[in-house]
């Protein structure tokens, strides 16, 4: 097979096939050809090392991904894409733009001007496209491809709707197989673990014990080096702190699920109209209220609250177990470590946590669906739908999975190695040693540049692989602090998957109510967790209840259990 191709002329090979494509805030639609073999051509078809039969015109693959950089995506991808080229006779077209993805659909679907693919659709989106006949149905397609077949077909009842048709994959389904799915806890309340150590490491078990743990720590550390004020908790506008902190998040160390306290019978309750919602709320009005929640948290950016943290000013966060790393810790690591190595302390971290109420067996931070985080569609604009299933299935081969996930291999910055004549993929021993080190010292920024971290995934999931490894490097990988996240939190995680897959109909009047609703929770919370005092947090709250339940709160409930309870049926039989 050819080998991978110097950087000079990747970026010749880039810009080349590049051809007739238009640009519009730095997305992208290839028109090169999208026909992917002859085959009336009496010639063997060529196999490369992958197990790819290799098309003889280039196969173009255009998918818009949603909302993100431009730029970011074509450095990242760049690379990855020239290798696809070089030995695939494949390039995966996939584009972002700046501005927000419900807005960029109604622009693409008001001027019919709209690519082959979409990914990261919501259910309701894809029920919305398809009412207006912009959706290729791929009931017959998805038989023809193995490996989807075998990775996505049990997951398809789940997808299908009442009539049995198909009409859309999963981007990064969970398996129905409970054992199947790599053990990583995605959500969890975190403590600076050196602060922490610092006041005894008193029992935080409980919602209390966390909330007074995190007071002491604030007490002793009452200012920054530079002069600023510490606070407890924070979080940020970009990912909505209602869903974030409170349904996800706090809400699960008290048993609620997405939001809804749900009953043995499968009847949902949303926060709002439940005593767990208000005790919810008032137990994070308790930090505002001791000036242990940071003011700015419902109006600054995720960027903005990273530098704040960077600047030590927040003894704790409960939200994605990865951001306070990203954001905060890597940054102290990298300054301590550059002034001088060696002086990073391992435990100045935030360290995760199991808090739960008392009252209940389970905390449920960490609802997974096998339903994965998004939908992939083909558009009425796809002309060679089974190419690109053919595409959906090599993505779904290990192999595929790997090579999307990890990048270019057989590169000075690639953390895996690919033997063509053996067929064998290894990861680095060194790449694994930094970053499965309590202090990582993994730099992402490289294996980033060459496609790592799913840059070009559209449809493969997160089982494990016939090895035990998964489309993560460091989730294969795994430094002592993540294992001992996922160990002290295996039990918050649970199957959320009929509960993510109830739809409105876009064009259903509840789906108009829903939204109202959604709009008064809001704005209730968002004054509530910042009351003065807790008769005035409760009396809010009440208020706010009123007002979601005059707004048909009850009627939306009453649609989440009917179709709750028929997606369990549905999905027994």
């Amino acid at each position: 097979m050819k080998k991978i191709v110097s950087g000079t002329l990747v970026a010749l090979m880039v810009a080349s096939s590049m051809v007739g494509c238009t640009s519009d805030q730095g997305g992208e639609k290839e028109t090169a050809s999208n026909s992917s073999k002859d085959t009336s051509s009496s010639k063997e078809p060529v196999i490369n090392a992958y197990g790819w039969e290799v098309p003889d015109e280039t196969l173009v693959i255009n998918v818009y991904a949603g909302q993100g950089s431009p730029d970011s995506m074509k450095e990242d991808t760049e690379a990855l894409n020239a290798y696809l080229k070089e030995e695939f006779n494949v390039v995966v077209n996939k584009f972002v733009y700046d501005t927000d993805q419900s807005e960029r659909l109604n622009l693409m679907l008001a001027s019919n001007d709209y690519p082959e693919a979409i990914m990261g659709l919501s259910q309701q989106t894809v029920e919305q496209w398809k009412e207006l006949g912009k959706v290729l149905e791929l009931t017959d397609l998805v038989q023809d491809q193995p490996n989807l077949m075998q990775k996505f077909g049990p997951y398809i009842p789940r997808f299908e709707d009442e009539e049995g048709r198909l009409w859309n994959l999963s981007t990064g389904y969970y398996g129905i197989d409970q054992n199947n799915i790599i053990p990583c806890a995605d959500y969890a309340p975190m403590i600076r673990e050196d602060w922490y150590k610092e006041i005894g490491s008193p029992d935080i078990s409980t919602p209390q014990g966390y909330f007074d743990a995190i007071k002491k720590i604030v007490e002793k550390h009452p200012e920054t080096p530079s002069g600023h004020k510490v606070y407890g908790l924070a979080t940020y506008k970009t990912a909505p702190a209602l869903s974030q902190m409170l349904n996800t998040n706090v809400g699960g160390a008290f048993g609620l699920k997405n939001g809804f306290e749900i009953s043995e019978n499968g009847d949902f309750k949303h926060w709002v109209n439940s005593d767990i919602g208000l005790e919810v709320v008032k137990y994070i009005n308790q930090f505002a209220r001791a000036g242990l929640l940071d003011p700015d948290s419902l109006t600054q950016t995720v960027e903005e609250w990273g530098q704040k943290g960077t600047d030590e000013r927040y003894a704790a966060y409960v939200g994605p177990w990865w951001q306070p790393g990203y954001y905060i810790s890597d940054n102290w690591m990298k300054k301590m470590e550059a002034e001088k190595p060696g002086s990073y302390p391992e435990d100045m971290r935030y360290v995760h946590y199991l808090v739960k109420d008392p009252d209940i067996e389970q905390a449920t931070y960490n609802g997974y669906s096998t339903l994965g985080w998004g939908r992939v569609i083909l558009t009425d604009k796809c002309e060679n739908p089974e190419d690109y299933m053919r595409w959906f299935d090599f993505e779904n081969s290990d192999l595929g999975t790997k090579l999307l996930g990890y990048g270019v291999p057989n590169q000075p910055d690639s953390i895996w190695d690919f033997n063509e004549e053996t067929g064998e993929a290894t990861f680095r021993a060194d790449k694994v040693e930094q970053i499965t080190s309590a202090t990582p010292t993994f730099d992402f920024e490289p294996y980033m540049k060459l496609g790592g971290e799913c840059a070009l995934q559209i449809s493969f999931g997160s089982d494990k692989l016939a090895d035990g490894t998964n489309c993560w490097f460091n989730q294969s990988n795994k430094d002592p602090w993540k294992e001992l996240k996922d160990e002290r939190l295996k039990d918050t995680m649970y199957d959320a998957t009929a509960i993510s897959a109830v739809v409105f109909d876009p064009f259903d009047p509840l789906t108009d109510t829903r939204q109202r609703c959604i709009d008064i929770v809001s704005s209730g919370w968002s004054r509530a967790i910042f009351a003065k005092t807790e008769e005035e947090c409760e009396a809010i709250y009440m208020e706010t209840r009123e007002k979601a339940n005059k707004a048909g709160m009850q009627e939306v409930e009453a649609y989440y259990s009917q179709e709750y309870k028929k997606n369990l049926e549905q999905w027994e039989n």
